[in-house]
């Protein structure tokens, strides 16, 4: 199954394997895990989301 929507929160609790796009280029993969201490992806996420990433 392929969930695909904006809420990274809820995408990544019930993901094993995720994918983030822009503008439909890959930018980043990986498993759950990994995206959990991946700091340069956090800050991306926050920077599209205008927002502070927990």
């Amino acid at each position: 199954m392929v969930p695909v929507d904006q809420n990274l929160r809820q995408c990544a609790a019930v993901s094993d394997y995720m994918y983030v796009l822009d503008l439909g280029r890959v930018r980043a993969q990986g498993d759950r895990a990994g995206f959990g201490g991946d700091t340069q992806l956090r800050d991306m996420i926050a920077e599209w989301l205008d927002y502070q990433v927990d």
